[in-house]
């Protein structure tokens, strides 16, 4: 996938994880209504800028906390280049929550044009032994699965399937998170390269 086809500068909401799924990481993207809560988790170890790298292009992922923010908040300054060298910008906000060891940011955007009710996609993030950032998205497959056995509610696509959308509280995304087999509940990871020095 090239990362500004038509898809990804159609996509309005979903352009980050559009943008991410065209750089390595597998699956659709999982929306939700609400986001993880508590927020409030810092991690100054996600704060500076990251690289991603394909046959098809690079993105930069400035990734900081603004001045005026709560704690946990987080902002992203995305900014990719085709391997033609063409490019865009764009802007992400979100805040930090961790469940059962496991961190996770809920990502609102891009803005402006992004409303502050959502949705949200819920990623996952680790940092490798290397110093690497590592992004999961949620598996299509265990929140579909997590639907059908009631331990989660969606908004149903127009044929009646399970959708890609989560409708339900976060204290029931939470639970599904908790129980969930690691091996199972994500997709394959992207892999950002920490850029210069960091903060």
């Amino acid at each position: 996938m090239r990362l500004f086809s038509g898809p990804f500068l159609a996509a309005g909401r979903r352009a980050l994880i559009a943008l991410v799924a065209g750089l390595g990481l597998a699956g659709c993207p999982i929306e939700s209504d609400r986001p993880l809560e508590p927020a409030g988790v810092d991690d100054p170890r996600l704060q500076g800028t990251w690289l991603a790298i394909t046959e098809d292009g690079r993105a930069f992922f400035h990734i900081f906390r603004a001045s005026e923010a709560r704690a946990g908040s987080i902002e992203l300054a995305l900014v990719a280049f085709e391997a033609d060298g063409t490019g865009e910008s764009s802007r992400y906000a979100g805040h930090l929550s961790e469940v059962e060891g496991e961190r996770f940011a809920s990502m609102q955007g891009p803005f402006p044009g992004a409303t502050a009710e959502g949705p949200y996609t819920l990623v996952n993030y680790r940092f490798a032994a290397d110093g690497a950032l590592e992004l999961r998205l949620l598996s299509e497959a265990a929140v579909h699965d997590a639907i059908a056995a009631g331990r989660l509610t969606a908004e149903p696509d127009s044929d009646g399937t399970p959708g890609d959308r989560i409708t339900d509280s976060p204290a029931r995304i939470r639970a599904f998170l908790a129980a969930a087999d690691p091996a199972t509940l994500y997709e394959k990871p992207l892999r950002l390269t920490p850029v210069g020095p960091q903060p």
